[in-house]
């Protein structure tokens, strides 16, 4: 995680997540957002789509990665569970993601409200280490 995230702080209903992936297997780490913190039950909006950009660090104006639903890195397995899986093969990890520390935000791009609205859902690091079974 970062050292101080006040530093660089992020929509306060966002969840910081830090991610640990090996550049030797697929990142297809599975996220289920739970229930409102009253115990409501919600779902994400019919035609949503998601987008997470991973940088060396906030500032950066290109991502070195991007996952998005229109590119296949993220797949909605579920609205109404709100159950999503990412989907990045090694060749893109080895391509884009050296060795080391990233940053993420982690968008839900709601078109149907209106005015469109983008939520952050999640923010935090991904911490990318050498796999020994490196291809």
């Amino acid at each position: 995680m970062m050292a101080d995230p006040w530093k660089n702080p992020s929509n306060a209903t966002s969840a910081l997540v830090g991610f640990r992936i090996s550049n030797d297997a697929t990142w297809n780490d599975a996220i289920q957002f739970g229930p409102m913190a009253d115990g409501t039950e919600w779902s994400f909006p019919a035609g949503a789509t998601f987008l997470m950009d991973v940088k060396r660090n906030r500032y950066d104006t290109s991502p070195l990665l991007q996952l998005s639903t229109a590119n296949g890195r993220i797949i909605n397995l579920s609205s109404t569970l709100r159950l999503v899986q990412f989907n990045v093969a090694i060749a893109d990890i080895l391509a884009n993601l050296p060795p080391g520390d990233y940053v993420y935000s982690y968008i839900m791009d709601d078109p149907i409200t209106t005015p469109s609205q983008r939520t952050q859902l999640m923010h935090g690091d991904v911490c990318v280490g050498q796999g020994p079974t490196y291809p």
